[in-house]
């Protein structure tokens, strides 16, 4: 993911993470490292992932840019993704 994420792109995510997850082996990296800019549609979309991830056995991975980090701490997001 490059750029701004925010409300316009939440059917994009979620229509991309359920399908990249229907393909994907036994883990899963969302690189979200060149995001300038992210709101509340892609933490939606990463709290969804995770928790089909956790139902599917698929270990979740989430790279993230400064911007998306501190949202992601701001929001508490990082311990739950940090969690098993």
């Amino acid at each position: 993911m490059t750029g701004e994420i925010d409300i316009t792109h939440r059917e994009l995510l979620r229509s991309v993470f359920t399908e990249v997850l229907s393909q994907c082996g036994g883990g899963l990296v969302v690189d979200s490292t060149q995001v300038r800019f992210c709101g509340a549609a892609l933490m939606g979309a990463l709290i969804t992932l995770r928790t089909d991830c956790a139902v599917l056995g698929v270990e979740l991975r989430v790279l993230a840019s400064p911007f998306a980090r501190r949202v992601m701490g701001l929001t508490g997001l990082s311990e739950l993704l940090a969690q098993p």
